[in-house]
């Protein structure tokens, strides 16, 4: 087995077309795009880009039809600013208004891979969502705000792993998670009664791992936070909540469920949560899905306001001690044009 040496630099940028491809609006812009292409494929530091067999990527549209996606990869931050900023590239991206929309969201992010990778749409996807959801950070980041290489002399070498998907067989390392997560993180804004009348009801609901919508992610070495989306009626609770419904939701009509995001205290405000949602908010949209909803806890709420959630109502979820445990039904809407 070889060990993979160095990380190189990915980036994704969208845009939305004023008019389609085959329009006169559009015909400079077409007139470019193999120029420009060509200068990217000889600048310093390229590596790779996003194309079919005709040269490029306007054919794919995974975005919406009207949405333009650009993938590559290089060598480091310095060559894809050159080739941005001080080539030929310039004078293109200073006409981009007359061929695309203002975007009044992030349109464009950078993270590092390691060297050879070749990024998914979907990663790609996965990284934008996050950079909107969370702001810089090591995993999504901008020109503006950059983040040295893990491999980078002082840079940090928590680098999060992938988000993947949680199995069976990690089942007693995820209870062991949540029950340090509840006890400390909730127990620190909730009385001694509430925080133990909150295991009642708060906890994994395994369909999750079933149904392929529960992930977790790793740092150190260990796992550092889980959570999950659902695409069935239940909005909270774990195997031994009553109530559960198995109902599938209509994406049309119906907000995905955002389910049991914990993090373990050890790894609290490293963005761990933020990693997490982004990637189920993500994976909700490509199902269809173009709302979420919540059951959130007094400690949860506000990474969920930071994110984009707002609150529906308050909830007192009764319990057999008699204890009523304050929580907030939330909801947001997703961008999926």
């Amino acid at each position: 087995m070889h060990a993979i040496v160095g990380y190189e630099l990915a980036q994704l940028n969208i845009a939305t077309m004023r008019e389609p491809m085959e329009s006169p609006g559009m015909a400079d812009f077409v007139a470019n795009i193999e120029r420009i292409n060509a200068l990217a494929d000889d600048a310093p530091g390229f590596v790779w880009r996003l194309q079919t067999d005709a040269g490029d990527a306007t054919a794919l549209r995974p975005m919406g039809a009207d949405r333009l996606v650009n993938i590559s990869t290089w060598r480091d931050i310095d060559s894809l600013s050159h080739f941005v900023y001080k080539s030929a590239h310039l004078e293109i991206m200073r006409r981009r208004k007359e061929w695309f929309e203002r975007m009044h969201e992030a349109f464009m992010v950078l993270w590092w891979v390691p060297t050879g990778h070749r990024p998914s749409i979907e990663e790609a996807s996965e990284r934008l969502a996050l950079l909107r959801t969370a702001g810089p950070t090591v995993a999504a980041f901008t020109f503006r705000h950059v983040f040295p290489s893990p491999d980078a002399p002082g840079a940090s070498a928590a680098l999060p792993s992938p988000v993947r998907l949680a199995t069976q067989a990690e089942l007693p390392q995820l209870h062991s998670l949540m029950n340090e997560s509840i006890r400390e993180l909730v127990g620190a804004v909730l009385d001694e009664p509430a925080t133990r009348a909150s295991f009642e009801f708060m906890g994994l609901d395994t369909q999750l791992i079933e149904d392929g919508t529960y992930f977790v992610v790793e740092l150190d070495g260990q796992i550092a936070g889980c959570g999950g989306w659902s695409r069935r009626a239940t909005l909270f609770g774990g195997d031994h909540t009553a109530g559960r419904s198995a109902r599938l939701l209509d994406p049309s009509t119906e907000p995905a469920r955002i389910r049991a995001m914990y993090t373990h205290p050890k790894f609290a405000r490293r963005g761990v949560g933020r990693t997490v949602l982004a990637h189920c908010e993500a994976a909700a949209a490509r199902a269809g899905f173009r709302e979420l909803e919540l059951m959130a806890t007094v400690a949860g709420e506000p990474l969920y306001r930071a994110c984009g959630f707002e609150l529906i109502e308050r909830v007192l979820v009764p319990t057999s001690t008699g204890v009523q445990v304050p929580c907030a039904r939330m909801g947001k809407t997703l961008d999926v044009r």
